[in-house]
């Protein structure tokens, strides 16, 4: 995921705005340390840390990170032989059905879209060759992200039972605060409020003429 130019810019930005999200946005930090002022990630260690840390915990509770990167057009066909169930039932345990009709509604209709799975199949291919790669890379040669970072977390999830969050992305970045949301995996949907709050709070807090903020 290593970006000769930040993502959707051909040159760095002059005023301050959201980058996009994903952990494009800290490898964005790190690639580009000169646009990225303020940094969020939320309920996500780096990629290459998650790969390092596998093990039969991780197999079974995360084992979609596995299954996705499989070669295609292994994960697709499957996938596409009842995408309603893999996305609404088995890959979150339920979670997305939780979410207001009109969230579920769209989460189906881009479950059911070919394309889609596949760009999500990629995506994590990616995380389990070249992504991966990039992050140990980085880590061995000592590049952090410089800019202040902020890890929100969720209370009932796989990061708050495996991992010490926060140690962990101490390890990537020189200025990191954070905080864990008592929600599941997906926090604005979850506890949107909470999570707006406390990201607003921390980017007011770190104010700066310019350059944008990231969200992961």
């Amino acid at each position: 995921m290593r970006h000769d130019r930040p993502p959707g810019h051909a040159a760095p930005l002059r005023s301050p705005r959201p980058l996009p999200p994903g952990r494009v946005a800290y490898r964005t930090a790190l690639d580009h340390p000169e646009v990225v002022r303020r940094l969020t990630v939320m309920d996500v260690i780096p990629t290459g840390e998650v790969w390092a840390r596998a093990d039969a915990r991780f197999a079974l509770g995360y084992w979609h990170w596995a299954f996705l990167a499989q070669p295609s057009p292994v994960p697709e066909r499957l996938i596409g032989r009842d995408p309603d169930f893999f996305f609404l039932d088995a890959e979150f345990g339920g979670a997305i059905r939780r979410f207001p009709p009109v969230a579920v509604a769209d989460n189906i209709r881009c479950a059911r879209d070919p394309a889609a799975i596949e760009a999500m199949c990629e995506d994590y291919r990616a995380g389990a060759t070249c992504d991966r790669r990039e992050d140990d890379e980085d880590r061995a040669a000592g590049r952090r992200i410089t800019c202040p970072a902020q890890v929100l977390w969720a209370g009932r999830d796989a990061l708050e039972a495996w991992y010490d969050t926060l140690a962990i992305w101490r390890e990537w970045a020189d200025d990191v605060t954070g905080r864990v949301i008592d929600c599941g995996h997906f926090m604005v949907e979850e506890r949107p409020h909470e999570t707006l709050s406390a990201i607003q709070d921390f980017h007011a807090g770190h104010r700066s003429p310019t350059g944008p903020a990231a969200s992961a």
